[in-house]
């Protein structure tokens, strides 16, 4: 059964004749499934990935993780090929870099493939459309034939690259949860709770202090990710009440 605490992803699942089946099924059968598609060796680092995975995907079993992976990365090829003008509006939503179908009706090699680079993009804390968009985007960028298939998705230079852009976007955006269990109205004191908002806290905390402002006024009122009596204990009155200020101007 489908985890009560991803409600958006789960919307996301039921408008999706390839993913719509996954919510039904127990976890013993997707366990099942896993073996027959990839093996449960291929598993063995996923149990320490659901503590390292970025907080959206939290709840989800492997099978239902990859499955929505697979998602991210047609959608973004779709994307890339639309944009740089690889392909018209028209056929571009057709050119997806794997087959539509299903996860456990792809070849055992491109499950594979992506059930590996599901994983690197666990290992990072990325969210997989970030991710998968980002790696096609680097190699449209160097001009290649061919945009980056699931198994080079986790290539050392590609990677390398992709982390540079990830520190960068945490250095000077804000990354955070769409995902409503995260909301602070939400907060019932759940260790992944306490674990995001502490993410979310070290995130601003990497910028000056000229500019923690506007970033603790999007935190706390925009997207509900930490309470303001939190904002209070690691950064200077100062800067939480700026933001306070920026919220009323905001909302004249």
């Amino acid at each position: 059964m489908f985890p009560h605490q991803v409600k958006k992803l789960k919307a996301v699942f039921e408008e999706n004749e390839r993913l719509l089946p996954l919510i039904d099924t127990t976890a013993r059968d997707k366990d099942e499934i896993t073996s027959k598609i990839v093996g449960i060796s291929r598993c063995k680092d996923d149990g320490e990935l659901f503590f390292r995975k970025w907080y959206d995907y939290r709840f989800l079993h492997p099978l239902d993780a990859t499955a929505y992976f697979a998602e991210c990365y047609m959608k973004a090829y779709s994307q890339v090929m639309l944009m740089r003008g690889r392909e018209d509006y028209k056929s571009a939503p057709f050119r997806t870099g794997i087959k539509r179908k299903a996860i456990w009706e792809q070849s055992s090699r491109t499950v594979t493939s992506l059930w590996k680079a599901r994983q690197m993009a666990d290992k990072l804390r990325a969210p997989y459309d970030l991710f998968c968009f980002s790696i096609i985007m680097d190699t449209e960028g160097r001009g290649r034939l061919h945009l980056a298939t699931p198994a080079q998705l986790y290539q050392a230079e590609l990677i390398d690259n992709f982390k540079q852009a990830l520190a960068s976007k945490l250095r000077t955006g804000l990354m955070v949860s769409e995902e409503p269990y995260f909301k602070v109205s939400n907060f019932c004191q759940c260790p992944v709770q306490e674990e995001y908002q502490k993410f979310v806290i070290a995130q601003i905390k990497m910028r000056g202090e000229a500019n923690q402002d506007l970033s603790l006024r999007s935190a706390i009122y925009t997207h509900e990710a930490i309470p303001r009596h939190l904002a209070m204990k690691h950064f200077p009155e100062a800067t939480v009440l700026a933001a306070d200020k920026l919220q009323l101007s905001w909302n004249l």
